[in-house]
């Protein structure tokens, strides 16, 4: 009984660790709309973000840090049969801004609350769910900026 018990699970496991487990596989449109100036940041329950690449821009920049905006769309682009859904449904526009003091450590930002119109610090080393939206946003218009990835950021 030991035995089957563990040639069953043996099988199971490479079942999975081979593909066969998922076949459900999805993805998210990697640009909104097929529009290569939004690029996504984050997919969960059928909605994607996406940041608008044109929209990055520096607000100010000295040798102490550096501020910058990005204009940020979510919406709704996944059907339940997981097909595309073009034009994104739902869609929602915003706007963030980040500030990067050099001296900080690595892992800290910070974001302004247009509501509550203060600096709130973000941790990137944070790789919760709720978190990965921020992380993509931060990543990929840290990488317009630069041409390189942020170091060290992790995304799930």
């Amino acid at each position: 009984m030991k035995k089957r018990f563990m040639t069953v699970m043996l099988a199971f496991a490479f079942s999975v660790v081979l593909g066969g487990g998922n076949s459900d596989a999805y993805s998210y449109p990697v640009n909104l709309n097929g529009d290569t100036n939004y690029i996504l940041t984050y997919g969960h329950m059928s909605y994607g973000s996406y940041i608008d690449k044109r929209s990055v821009k520096v607000i100010k920049q000295t040798e102490e840090g550096i501020l910058f905006s990005v204009n940020t769309v979510s919406g709704l682009v996944l059907a339940k049969d997981f097909s595309w859904i073009v034009p994104a449904q739902n869609v929602r526009r915003g706007q963030m801004q980040f500030l990067r003091i050099y001296d900080d450590p690595w892992n800290i930002v910070y974001t302004y609350n247009s509501s509550t119109q203060k600096w709130v610090q973000a941790d990137l080393s944070n790789t919760y769910g709720y978190n990965q939206n921020l992380l993509g946003v931060f990543g990929e218009s840290w990488k317009i900026l630069t041409g390189s990835s942020y170091p060290y950021l992790k995304r799930n």
